[in-house]
């Protein structure tokens, strides 16, 4: 599947998202430590794996796209969610940031920076 810059931009523009995700460790001493690392993240319904992998394919990353489970305790029936997700410092820094940068409109440029 061809992909050009500016679908893809849209795509994420409306199903991605840029934000931060807490890992949590501890010192030698037991204290837990928390760090935030941000990350970029694109989901959709399992019916487009496909075109999620096309993506990544096309940004040049090496993450998986993994399919989990959705969340059901409400009463409605979901299909699996596809994702892709990317929180190696040198992906972001080398590939989705000059992707991305000064080309989002609206308050994904915001969430972006």
């Amino acid at each position: 599947m061809k992909l050009s810059n500016e679908y893809i931009r849209g795509l994420i523009d409306g199903e991605g998202c840029f934000t931060f995700c807490t890992s949590k460790s501890f010192s030698s001493s037991g204290k837990v430590i928390r760090k935030k690392i941000p990350t970029f993240a694109l989901a959709m319904h399992e019916r487009d794996k496909q075109l999620i992998e096309a993506v990544r394919d096309h940004l040049g990353l090496r993450n998986n796209v993994y399919l989990c489970k959705s969340y059901t305790g409400d009463g409605y029936k979901r299909g699996r969610k596809a994702f892709l997700i990317v929180r190696k410092f040198g992906s972001l820094k080398n590939i989705i940031i000059p992707f991305f940068y000064n080309r989002l409109k609206g308050f994904k440029s915001v969430q972006f920076l």
